[in-house]
């Protein structure tokens, strides 16, 4: 997960994979465990959810858990410890 900051309009790794066209890791849905992440992916869309705060994010296009191919999943981030957990 990378965050954009506004004020000197730089990006910041934070957590998860930090390359480019990374295939996702799918375990259970709603595991709790830090092994949940999506893969790469373009033309997503995101939305925040400021009174839950939880980040989701829709669909796009790039890397499931092994195919390059359009995407039908919802994604959310929510955080525990500052780490971000992903939930599909």
């Amino acid at each position: 997960m990378w965050v954009f900051n506004l004020n000197d309009i730089t990006w910041t790794w934070i957590s998860g994979s930090n390359t480019t066209d990374e295939l996702g890791t799918y375990t259970k849905q709603d595991d709790t465990t830090t092994y949940n992440y999506p893969g790469s992916r373009k033309n997503a869309i995101g939305w925040y959810d400021s009174s839950l705060q939880e980040l989701w994010m829709f669909g796009g296009f790039g890397f499931g858990d092994e195919l390059d191919d359009g995407m039908c999943l919802s994604w959310y981030s929510t955080m525990i410890h500052s780490i971000p957990i992903f939930h599909w």
